[in-house]
């Protein structure tokens, strides 16, 4: 008996500094600084797939493990869910079927509006903010051009339900 309790404390003696070192039992955010890492932000769900698979963000194996995790879900990196919600709904009210060549062809263009539009609302507020004779590259230009984008969205009164 007194071996095994002997032999058990050599054991939890060698599990601790295993335990400290890993952050911890389980996988999730137990990694400090990993949790940080703005690349696996942008990643979003993908990417906490690959982290919880063990793969280190900022590498090329978690890039292309995000690109699989991503594909696998039917969707392109760099898509914006909202933008896409939108353009269907609106496709969808011109009468046209789910899951159709149509829908996916109307989305797409619709899609590809709504960015025309962004990047010439842009455009326009970083020439306003230019002619106000504010400094390009600091805070408060880009404060300018965030407003002047702001005043020049559409009011979507659709959305407000």
């Amino acid at each position: 008996m007194a071996r095994l309790t002997v032999l058990l404390i050599a054991l939890a003696a060698l599990a601790v500094p295993a335990l400290a070192q890993s952050g911890g039992p389980g996988k999730g955010d137990s990694g400090g600084d990993r949790s940080s890492s703005s690349e696996e932000r942008r990643s979003g769900a993908p990417g906490r797939a690959c982290r919880g698979r063990g793969v280190e963000p900022g590498t090329d194996k978690f890039r292309r493990c995000v690109r699989k995790r991503a594909q696998a879900r039917g969707r392109k990196m760099g898509r914006h869910p909202g933008a896409l919600r939108r353009a269907r709904r609106e496709c969808r009210e011109r009468g046209l079927e789910r899951r159709t060549q149509e829908l996916r062809k109307c989305v797409r263009k619709e899609v590809r509006e709504h960015r025309r539009e962004a990047r010439e609302r842009r455009r326009e507020a970083v020439e306003e903010c230019r002619d106000k004779g504010i400094q390009r590259p600091s805070a408060e230009f880009r404060e300018c051009v965030r407003e002047e984008v702001e005043d020049r969205r559409p009011d979507r009164d659709d959305d407000s339900d």
